[in-house]
């Protein structure tokens, strides 16, 4: 049923019976393979509310991280989630062009009517892009963890440096191609506290065969190349916003969301305590609650 679940089965294994998750949602769990945007994509279709989501995943991820979170609006939202390129079942990204800009594309092929989005991590930089390109079809917007470094070097310049030096191994091994070494580092960085030593060679192979995206990402996140930093980007959205994120995150990240929530208008800024980056997965019903509320208003 599920070719792999990436390094979510360590988390949900005490926790969760997926497949049986994936049934509770919905009556059938669809899951096409379609070429969407030039690329053979696969998705997610749960839950059988009225109004439409996008759920965006985070990088290393895949669709199927949403069950839980998708768990708690199963008879209020149907959603769509797909698996990134170069993420579970979908095609493997080509390098052809830019990563987020065909991330919005294929996201653009899923909106036939205005939609909440839902995003975690880089997911949550690609439903920006959803948001200041599509903003008629945006009726909500729930940012967790959104990880657009740029806004919080352009607002708090000062904290860029230990930024930096906090990734500066990681930046290392990606240059020397030490992809090992690189998603060990970044799985510390950005993981759920995962030991690198207990996980098994599969697993360790697959990060390793990803990790190159997460430096693929880099001018999209470091940078603005897509003026989402201006006074204006967001300012035809009408729905609420929310950005959320953890407690025991990296510290940049309430930079982030107040750098954000200056620009996105309506947005309320969330910290769930005793959370960290992975906060979808460890603390989905808290999540919810707030998306929610975002969703009603």
């Amino acid at each position: 049923f599920y070719l792999f679940w990436d390094f979510y089965d360590i988390i949900f294994a005490s926790k969760f019976k997926i497949r049986e998750l994936a049934f509770r949602i919905s009556d059938g769990v669809k899951m096409p393979i379609e070429r969407r945007a030039g690329l053979k994509i696969n998705s997610l279709t749960l839950g059988k509310g009225d109004d439409q989501a996008l759920l965006l995943h985070c990088s290393l991820a895949n669709s199927r991280a949403w069950l839980p979170l998708a768990d708690e609006f199963k008879d209020m939202l149907s959603m769509v989630a797909f698996d990134l390129p170069g993420h579970g079942m979908s095609q493997d990204w080509d390098y052809t062009s830019d990563y987020q800009d065909r991330c919005l594309d294929i996201s653009s092929t899923f909106i036939n009517k205005p939609v909440h989005l839902i995003g975690h991590s880089f997911g949550a930089t690609v439903a920006m892009r959803v948001a200041q390109r599509f903003p008629d079809f945006v009726k909500s917007i729930s940012l967790i963890e959104p990880v657009f470094f740029a806004a919080a070097f352009s607002d708090y310049s000062e904290i860029e440096a230990q930024f930096m030096l906090d990734h500066a191994d990681y930046f290392s091994a990606g240059e020397d191609k030490n992809w090992q070494l690189a998603a060990e580092l970044f799985l510390k960085l950005w993981g759920n506290n995962e030991d690198w030593n207990l996980l098994s060679e599969s697993k360790k192979r697959q990060f390793a065969k990803r990790i190159p995206l997460t430096f693929e990402i880099s001018k999209a996140i470091y940078s603005d190349p897509n003026d989402m930093l201006k006074e204006d980007a967001f300012s035809s959205l009408t729905g609420k916003s929310s950005i959320i994120y953890g407690d025991r995150s990296h510290f940049i990240m309430p930079y982030i969301g107040k750098a954000l929530s200056s620009r996105i208008p309506n947005t309320e800024l969330k910290c769930i305590q005793n959370a960290g980056h992975m906060l979808p997965i460890t603390h989905p019903k808290i999540c919810a609650q707030i998306i929610n509320k975002t969703i009603e208003h």
